[in-house]
């Protein structure tokens, strides 16, 4: 997902050492990523159409997706209402969805 957004990044830690070196199980992935105001819009954008469309396809009754789309909406107010995000939810077939969602946000 980081490479689709263009976000550079690097991997660290026991995975970037067993890729590396000697393979090791391990629990975690350390990643460090350079993240920047824009990059942020864009992640915001694509978590809401992936939520929505496995809300969708999930047959919306997942009040979880459902409020972590409406969570991520609220703050960012008017700034992902932009014509990328309703071009793509189009596209996806989930722009009652994404209506729907950018009201509740206003409410609340």
């Amino acid at each position: 997902m980081l490479e689709d957004l263009g976000i550079p990044y690097l991997v660290g830690g026991s995975l970037a050492s067993s890729v590396l070196g000697e393979p090791r199980s391990t629990n975690d992935i350390d990643i460090l990523a350079d993240i920047r105001a824009v990059a942020l819009d864009d992640t915001a954008e694509h978590s809401v159409l992936r939520k929505l469309e496995c809300y969708r396809r999930g047959g919306e009754v997942s009040d979880r997706r459902w409020r972590d789309v409406v969570a991520i909406h609220r703050p960012q107010g008017d700034d992902l209402s932009g014509s990328h995000l309703a071009e793509w939810a189009d596209r996806l077939g989930i722009s009652d969805l994404l209506g729907r969602a950018m009201s509740e946000a206003r409410r609340a």
